[in-house]
């Protein structure tokens, strides 16, 4: 222990000029813990309704105890708009408008992957198929009356295996 320091602070003006008294302030402020109880301690600067009014709190630390500062805006907190329900709807809907399309966007792409996976498999089946039957295969384009043959149907009558149309 090496002592004790006393000071005559004048409280007014240190109030003054750490803007808790200005008028433009926009947050009416009230200190509590007189003789450094915090919270718990005597209101010793402010009103009561700034305690009563749903403060922002915050502790300020001394060397042995603390203040606790309390703060509510100067016009009271904001009220709740009466027409919450439609603007939380309003919000839910515009989420919804912009998630939906891609959850189903996302959706048709792996329909599309799965159905080319099939397609492919079901491809290399009647490729096998026609190979192991020894059957020739044939397409006929009815608007232009085209007959286009594989190479099997070539190799059965005898012609050359050039992809060109026949007939």
């Amino acid at each position: 222990f090496w002592g004790i320091l006393s000071a005559v602070i004048d409280v007014d003006r240190l109030f003054a000029a750490s803007g808790l008294t200005d008028p433009d302030l926009d947050i009416e402020v009230a200190l509590t813990g007189k003789d450094a109880l915090g919270g718990g301690g005597q209101r010793f600067f402010g009103s009561e309704n700034v305690v009563n009014g749903n403060p922002v709190t915050a502790e300020v630390g001394l060397p042995l105890g603390s203040w606790q500062l309390s703060a509510i805006p100067k016009h009271g907190w904001p009220a709740t708009p009466k027409n919450e329900a439609t603007l939380w709807a309003t919000v839910a809907l515009a989420g919804a408008l912009i998630v939906l399309p891609i959850l189903i966007a996302g959706w048709l792409f792996g329909e599309r992957q799965k159905n080319y996976a099939e397609l492919r498999r079901l491809s290399q089946r009647l490729e096998l198929a026609l190979d192991a039957s020894g059957i020739g295969v044939w397409e006929h384009d009815l608007a232009t009356s085209q007959l286009v043959w594989d190479d099997r149907l070539n190799e059965i009558y005898g012609r050359p295996a050039d992809g060109r149309p026949r007939g």
